[in-house]
């Protein structure tokens, strides 16, 4: 299995991911390079494009979006290069509301946090399914997240104090 890079940068808006950026893959000869990635979404029942829209959705209401990816890589000396107009990937996610709740992360309470089960479906990959259920807390965005299976593990866990920055 090759280094990955451990030093990258998403971009959320709000919740779901527009880009993802990283920096540091290994190349040859010494080289390295920067990864780029971009998402476009599509509503499965009304066609509508554009990030997910969470808001008004009743306790159990279901969402189902395709998800697209578009990936570039370059040297990490060259500017951004310029996406193509065929996904990489594409995905089925399917967003269930839960309600809300409070929650604790990293040892901060987080009252009213919106618990959002996410499935993530996709038929090219070694994991085809990965669910999580994810809390989004006001004004801090994604704080928690557990889900499982993931690599091999039966269970993933991770906390975080909010959105550190947005542009």
């Amino acid at each position: 299995m090759g280094t990955r890079s451990k030093d990258f940068r998403v971009y959320l808006s709000p919740v779901f991911p527009s880009g993802v950026t990283e920096y540091g893959h290994p190349g040859p000869a010494g080289t390295t390079y920067t990864k780029y990635r971009r998402f476009s979404y599509s509503d499965v029942t009304s066609e509508a494009s554009g990030t997910p829209n969470l808001v008004g959705m009743l306790p159990n209401e279901t969402r189902t979006v395709t998800m697209s990816e578009f990936q570039k890589s370059a040297l990490s000396t060259n500017p951004q290069p310029a996406f193509s107009t065929t996904p990489s990937r594409t995905v089925q996610l399917t967003i269930q509301y839960l309600g809300r709740e409070d929650v604790s992360a990293m040892g901060k309470a987080y009252p009213n946090a919106c618990k959002v089960k996410v499935r993530y479906e996709r038929a090219d990959s070694l994991f085809p399914t990965l669910e999580s259920t994810v809390w989004l807390a006001p004004g801090a965005g994604p704080v928690k997240l557990t889900g499982a299976p993931l690599l091999g593990v039966e269970t993933i866990s991770a906390e975080t104090s909010g959105v550190a920055a947005s542009n």
